[in-house]
């Protein structure tokens, strides 16, 4: 299952903005014994389309769970992911998109910048996966929040409400 909206109210093109969400994957790493499946959290953009798209998966690299943000950039796209810790269980990510890099949160762990310049298209928004897409999201979805750039005062403010959400 998934939630669609057809129209949505986000930064398109390079317009900058930060995800956060309050999500559990549930879904073992190698569902099927031995198969990696990317799981979708939440996309935006043109359906199907990662090149001009923005959004946050679960994905597997040697039987390892990854959370990944990805940024289309209109040829390809940046994969912001983090080494640890496992995306597993109920966790809190911040996804802070700017107009030249992107950089990951993963309860409290801070990812590198990763270049690349946002090239995302109108599409809808989709929360649990993508009606085209068998590997829907296995686990609650807990909150969604999609801002524009925060400073550092209410960064801090909204991983203090996020965390506690994240204990619920």
């Amino acid at each position: 299952d998934a939630l669609v909206m057809a129209s949505h109210p986000f930064p398109l093109g390079a317009g900058p903005c930060e995800i956060w969400a309050v999500a559990e994957q549930g879904d073992s790493v190698v569902p099927g014994g031995g198969v990696n499946v990317v799981r979708k959290l939440l996309d935006y953009g043109p359906s199907g389309v990662y090149q001009n798209s923005r959004g946050i998966i679960r994905g597997t690299s040697q039987n390892f769970s990854r959370a990944e943000v990805w940024v289309g950039t209109g040829a390809g796209a940046t994969f912001a992911s983090l080494a640890a810790p496992s995306f597993f269980g109920r966790q809190m990510l911040r996804a802070e998109i700017g107009a030249t890099s992107t950089r990951l949160t993963l309860d409290g762990v801070v990812g590198s910048d990763f270049p690349g310049v946002p090239a995302t298209l109108d599409g809808p928004f989709v929360i649990g996966g993508r009606t085209n897409m068998g590997n829907h999201w296995k686990g609650p979805i807990r909150d969604v929040l999609i801002t524009g750039p925060l400073g550092s005062e209410d960064a801090a403010r909204l991983t203090t409400f996020a965390a506690a959400r994240r204990n619920l």
